[in-house]
């Protein structure tokens, strides 16, 4: 049996693509870090360098159906911008909502947004919108301490393929969604067969109940 591509979305990862653009609700993940004052712009700068070499720079590449959308790692995927304002401790709250409502766009991108702003102590407020269908929140800490570290993962050389070779995984991978489908199908008409009641025979035996006439000998007499 041929495995499906890595590169594929699952049933989970389509399932949030629709919400995004068919139903125009988007889930997008957030984390805010409020760093100390040894933390300077440049040392973000360098973080997200290396965040866009990371497992979150994607985007989703749509295909035909029925076959499966591919995932495309592209260091477009991701956004940052450095507010030069200073956030004060009672604007903390919309700032962060402000950072949440900026679209994120799985397909088009940008899948991410990084955002980093001076707080009023002199430290750094650090915003992380992540569209959830990339990244969900261990995904998103996954991907922030390879990136503190220097450690992110190589991605595997893949050759680009030829149209061919595209159009036969195409139909391959198709295939796959066909008899998967088919063979739900077939469990569920299963299932629903041995959940229906089969004939019942009724056990109950009908009795014939006789009255018989009273006896004038001693039928009650009627009072007087």
């Amino acid at each position: 049996m041929t495995r499906p591509s890595a590169d594929r979305l699952t049933p989970d990862d389509d399932l949030f693509v629709r919400m995004e653009h068919a139903l125009g609700l988007p889930v997008v993940n957030q984390c805010v870090w409020h760093l100390g004052r040894d933390v300077e712009p440049a040392a973000l700068a360098i973080l997200v360098r290396r965040l866009r070499r990371g497992r979150l720079s994607r985007l989703v590449r749509r295909s035909p159906m029925p076959t499966r959308d591919r995932w495309v790692h592209t260091p477009a995927a991701g956004r940052y911008s450095f507010c030069t304002d200073v956030i004060s401790a009672d604007d903390t709250l919309a700032w962060m909502q402000g950072c949440a409502e900026l679209p994120l766009d799985s397909v088009r991108g940008p899948s991410w947004r990084m955002h980093a702003a001076r707080a009023a102590d002199g430290g750094l407020l650090v915003s992380l919108t992540v569209a959830h269908v990339v990244g969900d929140g261990g995904a998103i800490l996954t991907a922030v301490d390879e990136a503190v570290r220097d450690d992110i993962p190589a991605s595997p050389a893949r050759p680009t393929p030829s149209v061919a070779a595209r159009v036969v995984d195409d139909m391959r991978d198709s295939a796959s969604l066909l008899r998967d489908a088919s063979a739900a199908a077939v469990r569920t008409a299963r299932a629903g067969r041995d959940a229906m009641p089969g004939p019942r025979t009724s056990s109950t035996s009908t009795r014939s109940t006789k009255t018989a006439a009273p006896d004038p000998d001693t039928a009650a007499a009627p009072f007087t």
